[in-house]
């Protein structure tokens, strides 16, 4: 919605409103000019009653506010009678002005040197609008929230924080939420790559801005930067893999191997995030870490269920041996076995067994997905095309299973080998409910003769490594 469409712009700015009563001001010129002098004269008694001993708030108030509402005015009725360039140079001027005032009573009257920093970063913002447009004044917008961090410095008010923190969420949004940057990108540098400095920037600002606020004072605003730096830099990874795998920001569809690598990155995110928790605990490394791990648990698990290939028939991106499924199904497998290893910092120990499951599902998807693949094309089908297929993943889970199980021996990690004994299980069943019945004779005989061999291993294993060692751990 643009300035002339708001309800009461015309009783307000039009000739036949409320500035038709006053004599020769209907012309744009002389409109501005009026509105010029009338600021000029209030932002100098404002100013001027700023450095009295006592009330001050209402000096600054009257300083501050006449150079943004004045300003405002004169450019919402008379702004084509000076280019953007004029606007902004007035502004800043403006803003300068103010700004000086505000760095000269700071120390006697916090509240007021407030009021008149807010307003000259109002009059900043108004600079910015009139300069730039799309990922410009975004980035111009960080910019600034960064430079107000720095000021304190020399104004070392918590309300400089807050309003360097509001201008910072305004950049963010207009980066989340703006459709102009939803567009295919026209005339920007590196093209639909944009979000490499379009996010990148404002995210390095933001977390430069938060190491420079120190102290408990300015702890909401450093978890503030923090925020929005760690936002922008997971947004900045996504789109850049949407860009990258899906061809675009605004491509529709996300394939399983897209949807694959932003849960991998998130995932990523979440153990660094992790690990700083255990160092040195904090509200954006919590609940960064949490909100990451559900999102790409979450992502993980529709792959697994409605997005998985075999249920939706889509095609596999890849070959036969290197596919989609490696980042779908086994790449996240280490990564959250890591991640159980730091619950316990994030409060979600609870949750380390529900993850040795999801992992171990996620594993076995691979293996069941994969060996199709050699069978089948792209396409995958949820039934066995020959004998041989079937065959092959009971043979996969049986390995799968021993290697799991030997490695939870080595690891002396009880859930590991319980995890193998499951998988055995699995393949247990499904060789007697279903594989056994397709074969002859001897190769039943000898399917049976296998199982009784891994079966014996596997208690020999048992003893040999785990009750012995528990044994001689009691003597």
């Amino acid at each position: 919605m643009g300035w002339p469409d708001v309800g009461f712009h015309e009783w307000a700015m039009d000739e036949r409103g409320l500035w038709s009563t006053v004599p020769g001001l209907i012309e744009p010129p002389r409109f501005r000019n009026a509105m010029f002098l009338a600021l000029g004269a209030f932002l100098l008694i404002g100013v001027s009653g700023t450095f009295q001993r006592r009330e001050r708030l209402p000096w600054a108030s009257l300083a501050a506010g006449s150079a943004v509402l004045f300003l405002f005015g004169a450019w919402a009725r008379a702004d084509f009678t000076q280019s953007n360039g004029q606007w902004a140079v007035v502004a800043i001027a403006l803003a300068v002005i103010v700004g000086f005032a505000a760095d000269l009573i700071w120390r006697g009257a916090d509240k007021a040197a407030s009021v008149l920093i807010g307003g000259a970063a109002l009059l900043a913002l108004f600079a910015i609008d009139r300069l730039l447009d799309g990922v410009w004044q975004t980035l111009a917008t960080a910019a600034l929230a960064a430079a107000l961090v720095f000021a304190l410095r020399r104004i070392s008010l918590p309300a400089v924080a807050a309003i360097a923190a509001a201008i910072a969420s305004l950049a963010a949004i207009r980066l989340f939420w703006g459709r102009e940057f939803w567009d295919e990108p026209i005339g920007l540098p590196l093209g639909a790559h944009w979000v490499l400095y379009g996010y990148g920037a404002p995210a390095i600002l933001f977390w430069i801005a938060s190491r420079q606020l120190l102290g408990d004072t300015f702890n909401r605003y450093r978890t503030a930067f923090e925020g929005l730096a760690l936002g922008l830099a997971i947004s900045l990874v996504s789109l850049e893999l949407r860009v990258l795998i899906g061809g675009g920001i605004t491509v529709d569809r996300m394939s399983l191997l897209e949807m694959s690598a932003h849960a991998l990155a998130w995932l990523g995110a979440a153990y660094g995030l992790a690990y700083r928790q255990n160092l040195f605990s904090s509200f954006i490394s919590l609940w960064g870490t949490r909100g990451l791990l559900a999102a790409s648990c979450a992502v993980l698990f529709a792959g697994l269920t409605i997005r998985n290939p075999v249920i939706t028939g889509d095609a596999l991106d890849g070959g036969v041996v290197f596919n989609s499924l490696w980042l779908a199904c086994l790449a996240p497998v280490p990564l959250l076995a890591l991640m159980a290893r730091k619950l316990d910092g994030l409060g979600l120990a609870k949750f380390r067994n529900a993850f040795g499951v999801f992992a171990l599902a996620l594993l076995i998807a691979f293996v069941t997905l994969q060996v199709k693949r050699f069978f089948q094309d792209e396409t995958l089908s949820a039934f066995f095309q020959t004998d041989a297929e079937s065959y092959s993943i009971s043979a996969a889970w049986i390995v799968t299973a021993i290697a799991i199980f030997i490695g939870g021996i080595g690891l002396q990690r009880q859930n590991i080998r319980l995890g193998g004994l499951a998988i055995l299980v699995l393949a247990i069943l499904k060789v007697f409910a279903l594989d056994l019945f397709e074969l002859g004779g001897l190769g039943r005989i000898a399917s049976i003769v296998g199982l009784g061999l891994c079966l014996i291993g596997v208690g020999w294993l048992y003893t040999r490594y785990v009750q012995q060692a528990k044994t001689g751990a009691a003597a």
